[in-house]
């Protein structure tokens, strides 16, 4: 079947059909915008390499975490030396926090203060006092098994969250 002329809108039979644009790039066309582009990727990437130094400067926070994730639970038939290693462990992680230096001078009272002060969420000099010591020195742990549950969530919360020399 054909068609007879004309065919269709009487007004579009003169239309010519336009042709497409070329594709509009996306890159920079003048040297302001590719400057700026330019400090946006520096910017980005100095960003980026600070998190990942601050990753890694936290590494003996995720190590210590991790180490208290594998604890078991307190009781009677717990392993004893487990926990007697808390104490041991709080230290490490605040001789990686704040140097040596700093953190050896400190024992007792001085201590469990120190940890308050460099942590906002700590109690261990008015709820938790004299608890370590127990824990390092004491021949036998007597401790009763919710308040040595407390004072593991205390020691996490301490390891979590204390201010650093780098913070």
């Amino acid at each position: 079947m054909s068609f007879q002329m004309p065919w269709g809108n009487y007004a579009l039979k003169e239309l010519v059909e336009t042709q497409a644009p070329e594709v509009i790039s996306w890159l920079p066309q003048t040297f302001a915008w590719k400057f700026i582009l330019l400090l946006l990727i520096i910017f980005t990437l100095g960003k980026v390499y600070k998190l990942y130094l601050n990753y890694q400067r936290n590494a003996y926070r995720r190590d210590a975490i991790a180490w208290i994730t594998k604890l078991p639970s307190y009781n009677a038939n717990s392993p004893e030396a487990a926990f007697r290693q808390l104490p041991a462990l709080l230290r490490r992680t605040a001789i990686m926090g704040y140097g040596r230096e700093t953190v050896s001078l400190l024992s007792n009272e001085a201590w469990e203060s120190w940890l308050d002060e460099q942590c906002s969420r700590s109690k261990f000099s008015s709820k938790y006092s004299k608890l370590l010591q127990q824990l390092a020195y004491a021949p036998v742990i007597d401790i009763p098994p919710l308040e040595m549950q407390n004072l593991v969530k205390q020691i996490t919360l301490w390891v979590k969250f204390h201010r650093s020399q780098h913070d």
